[in-house]
């Protein structure tokens, strides 16, 4: 991932956890593995704040109401996709052949804020 930017607030002191795992800033230079066929992974660089590492995932891409959205559910080490119930979903924005924009509303002192992951090849 190249860049999580924000919408709707300014970065400072905003520190908010995304998929149960780490804030957000440590996705910046994550790298991520989407396998055509669902399984994938990503990794977090390790820094300060944040524990790096490989987290397996589960994906998919679906469309409700004519809106297009990734959507992946973390998987421990051995954990089959079926066994895991809840997962993640993000607004997919644009997508190229080399490059992906992805966004995730989150609720912050009473008001929406938009989180933007950019992905690029």
């Amino acid at each position: 991932m190249s860049n999580v930017d924000l919408d709707g607030v300014s970065k400072n002191g905003f520190k908010v956890t995304v998929f149960d795992d780490a804030l957000y800033t440590c996705y910046v230079g994550s790298q991520w593995n989407l396998v055509p066929n669902g399984n994938g992974s990503y990794t977090v660089p390790a820094s300060g704040d944040c524990t790096g590492g490989q987290r397996n995932i589960y994906w998919s891409v679906q469309t409700i109401g004519g809106v297009k959205y990734f959507q992946f559910k973390n998987l421990g080490t051995g954990v089959k996709p079926n066994k895991v119930s809840e997962g993640y979903r993000l607004e997919m924005k644009s997508l190229t052949a080399n490059s992906m924009l992805l966004q995730s509303a989150v609720n912050f002192e009473g008001k929406t804020v938009y989180i933007n992951y950019t992905f690029t090849r």
